[in-house]
């Protein structure tokens, strides 16, 4: 029994037809359109590929940025946090101090 046919003869055709010949042929017209298929494909997955890059990059920046946000928030946060118990401190330094003032006063 044969196999999985893998060259035009396991197909029925002849390997010394003009077609085959002519297709073998490096300066053969239809080698260059094989040629110029083949840098086509190559050019669209090489674009493909690019693209895929560029969206994954535009991804990352996204969660970088994402992630500076989160931070400079919480940055933010602990400032107001400080600013407000420093305030409060303040407050009450001030209400302890009128309250001796008074009790002194009385």
């Amino acid at each position: 029994t044969r196999g999985t046919p893998t060259s035009p003869t396991d197909l029925g055709g002849c390997s010394s037809s003009p077609l085959n010949s002519l297709a073998s042929s490096p300066n053969s017209p239809t080698a260059a359109a094989r040629d110029q298929l083949q840098h086509q494909r190559f050019q669209q997955l090489h674009t493909a590929y690019e693209l895929a890059m560029l969206l994954a990059a535009t991804e990352e920046q996204k969660e970088i940025d994402t992630q500076i946000a989160v931070e400079r928030a919480g940055d933010k946060m602990a400032a107001f946090e400080d600013k407000l118990e420093r305030s409060l401190k303040a407050q009450r330094d001030t209400a302890i101090h009128e309250w001796k003032m008074q009790r002194e006063r009385d």
